[in-house]
């Protein structure tokens, strides 16, 4: 990406707030893609990217009730801008900032699928 990894990261906080729905998961797969490779902080970002990635994914399986986007995307948005907020003070990323993160996602895409059909 042709913007500086501090661009990147507020592109991403920006879009973050957006909400996690299907046009904006794909837009922040996009942004931890190249902050992955352009930044320091590899594993949070290559993190980042996979969990949207599969969000977008679980999405695409169809029409989602809003009971059940809620079910997908809750606890999330907190811990993963706190740990934005860490980036971006240059501060290190503790296995704990990472295990919950990846922990609420698990739980959150396992409750998802037991709600498909």
């Amino acid at each position: 990406m042709s913007n500086s990894p501090n661009q990147q990261l507020a592109c991403l906080r920006d879009s973050l707030k957006k909400g996690f729905y299907q046009e904006n998961l794909d837009q922040l797969v996009a942004c931890c893609s190249g902050l992955a490779q352009d930044s320091s902080y590899v594993l949070p970002f290559f993190v980042l990217k996979n969990l949207f990635a599969e969000m977008s994914s679980l999405l695409e399986l169809g029409p989602t009730p809003p009971s059940q986007h809620t079910d997908l995307v809750s606890d999330l948005a907190e811990p993963i801008d706190l740990m934005l907020e860490k980036i971006a003070n240059n501060q290190d990323i503790s296995f704990a900032d990472l295990d919950l993160i990846v922990r609420t996602h698990l739980r959150n895409a396992s409750v998802f699928r037991s709600g498909q059909p």
